[in-house]
C-alpha cells in the first residue's frame, strides 16, 4: 500500500501528481528533466534497455508518424510498443503493444509498481507525464516488445522520453510551438529537438531547414536522411477516400500507393515513417506491405471524417502551421471553399487570431468557441472576439455538447462542421458523435 492507496485505485495516485499538461501553474513552474523518470527506471532494472527505439519529435505530424511506423513494423513481424501524447480522452490510449491499447488492469498494476517504488525509495515525486513514461517503458519490457516507437512530449533533450537511446530518430519539422519553454526562438526549439539524437542514432529529417539540420547531424556518427534529398515525394494526388502517393526512400520506391487518409500533409508523414521503419529493419519495405498497412490504418482525430450528412471532420491542429495545412486540405481535398461551421478551442496561450488567419477566415461561415472548463484554455470569449475581429460570426458554447447542438440548429445545406484547435475538444466531440466512453 502506498499512502493508503491500493493497486485497485492506482489511478487515484496518478491523478494526485503534478499535471504539466492541464494545469498552467504546474506547467510554468515545472523544470523538465529526465532524472525523475531515470530514477524510477533504475529501480525497475532499466526496462527501456531491453528493446530498440524509434524516437519521434517535431512540431506537427508526430502522432501520424508513430502510427504508420508502428503499423509497418508490426506487419513486418516485429513486436512493437508505441507511446503518443496527448490523448483524446484516456491516458491508456497513449500506450499500445502490437497496435492494441493495453488493458486497464495491466496499466493499473504497472502504475502501482511505479508508485510503490517512488514511495519505497523516497524518489522525487514524478509528474503525471513522467509517471506515464516510466509505466510505458516498463510495460513494453514486460510484453517483450522488440522496438518501441515513441513520441516526444515536448521538445526533446529534457523531455522525459529521452531516457531512450534511440536507434532511429525522426524530426518531422521545426515550428514555433512551445517557444517559451524551449529557448525562446526556433533555433532553441531545433536544438531541443535535436537533443534526442545520440551518437549511434540514424536520423530522418522532414521539413527541417539546413540551418537547423546541422544541430541533428553533428550529434550522430550515423547516416542522416532528409526529405527532398534522400526521401522524395514524386506525386501526391487527391483520390476518392484519401490520397494516391508515389515516393522514394534510400531503400525503396513506391508508386501509386493509396492512403485512406485525408490531408496533403500525410504523404510526408507516411514517407518519413516508412524510411524510419526501413532504417530500423535495415532492409526495404515492399510496396504490397505498405499498401496493406495503410488500408487498415486509422488515426483518430487527424482529418477524421465522423459524419457525412453534414460532413463532420475532426482534426487536432492546434498551431498556425497545422491550421494552414488543415485549411488547404479542406479547400483542395474536399472542395469546400466556404461554408465551414467551426467548433474551436485554444489552449496554452496560443493566439486564436493567428490560428484562424492561417485556417482561412473567408472560408468560415460561423465559429462556435467552446468552453472546455480547462485552466489551460484561452478564454472562450477572447477566442470569439478574435474571430469577430476577422469578420467571422461567432458565439460561445458552454461545453462540447452545447456546441454540437448550436452547430446543428442553424446548419444549412452545403456546410461542413469542423472541430479543431485542441486534442481535448476533438476528443470530447468524438466521444459525443461516436458514442465512445
Amino acid at each position: 500500500m502506498v499512502d493508503g492507496i491500493t493497486p485497485l485505485d492506482a489511478e487515484s495516485w496518478f491523478e494526485s501528481l503534478l499535471d504539466t499538461e492541464l494545469d498552467p501553474i504546474s506547467r510554468e513552474s515545472f523544470e523538465p528533466s529526465i532524472i525523475p523518470v531515470q530514477m524510477v527506471l533504475d529501480c525497475l532494472g532499466d526496462p527501456q534497455k531491453n528493446y530498440a527505439a524509434i524516437h519521434v519529435t517535431g512540431t506537427n505530424g508526430k502522432g501520424s508518424v508513430v502510427a504508420v511506423a508502428s503499423a509497418i513494423l508490426d506487419a513486418a513481424g516485429c513486436s512493437t510498443g508505441s507511446l503518443t501524447s496527448p490523448d483524446l480522452g484516456s491516458v491508456r490510449e497513449r500506450i499500445k503493444v502490437c497496435l492494441n491499447e493495453i488493458p486497464k488492469d495491466e496499466f493499473d498494476a504497472e502504475l502501482f509498481t511505479v508508485a510503490a517504488l517512488v514511495d519505497e525509495f523516497s524518489l522525487p515525486k514524478p509528474s503525471r507525464f513522467e509517471a506515464l513514461v516510466a509505466t510505458a517503458m516498463s510495460i513494453f519490457s514486460n510484453n517483450g516488445v522488440e522496438v518501441a516507437v515513441v513520441e516526444v512530449g515536448m521538445g526533446g533533450e529534457l523531455d522525459a522520453t529521452n531516457v531512450l537511446n534511440a536507434r532511429v530518430v525522426v524530426c518531422t519539422n521545426v515550428g514555433t510551438d512551445h517557444m517559451a519553454q524551449l529557448g525562446g526562438s526556433r533555433e532553441g526549439i531545433a536544438k531541443s529537438k535535436a537533443g534526442i539524437v545520440h551518437g549511434q542514432s540514424k536520423v530522418i529529417l522532414g521539413d527541417v531547414e539546413e540551418a537547423y539540420a546541422e544541430f541533428f547531424t553533428k550529434r550522430t556518427d550515423e547516416k542522416v536522411i532528409k526529405l527532398d534529398r534522400e526521401i522524395k515525394i514524386e506525386s501526391d494526388l487527391l483520390a476518392i477516400g484519401g490520397r494516391q502517393i508515389s515516393f522514394s526512400t534510400p531503400r525503396s520506391s513506391f508508386e501509386d500507393i493509396f492512403a485512406p487518409l485525408s490531408g496533403s500533409f500525410q504523404s510526408k508523414n507516411i514517407a518519413l515513417a516508412t524510411a524510419a521503419a526501413e532504417e530500423y529493419l535495415e532492409r526495404s519495405v515492399s510496396p504490397d506491405l505498405l499498401q496493406s498497412v495503410l488500408l487498415d490504418l486509422k488515426i483518430p482525430g487527424r482529418m477524421e471524417i465522423v459524419g457525412h450528412n453534414p460532413l463532420c471532420i475532426l482534426d487536432v491542429a492546434h498551431n498556425f502551421e497545422a491550421a494552414s495545412e488543415l485549411g488547404k486540405s479542406l479547400r483542395d481535398g474536399f472542395g469546400y471553399e466556404t461554408g465551414w461551421v467551426v467548433l474551436y478551442a485554444a489552449t496554452h496561450k496560443r493566439d486564436p487570431r493567428k490560428f484562424l488567419e492561417a485556417l482561412g477566415p473567408s472560408s468560415i461561415d460561423r465559429l462556435i468557441s467552446v468552453d472546455l472548463g480547462l485552466k489551460i484554455q484561452v478564454d472562450p470569449y477572447d477566442v470569439a472576439a478574435a474571430a469577430s475581429s476577422l469578420g467571422i460570426l461567432s458565439t460561445v458554447a458552454g461545453d462540447p455538447g452545447s456546441a454540437l447542438i448550436a452547430a446543428r440548429e442553424k446548419l444549412v445545406e452545403g456546410q461542413l462542421v469542423l472541430s479543431t484547435g485542441s486534442h481535448y475538444l476533438v476528443g470530447g466531440i468524438r466521444r459525443l458523435l461516436l458514442g465512445f466512453d
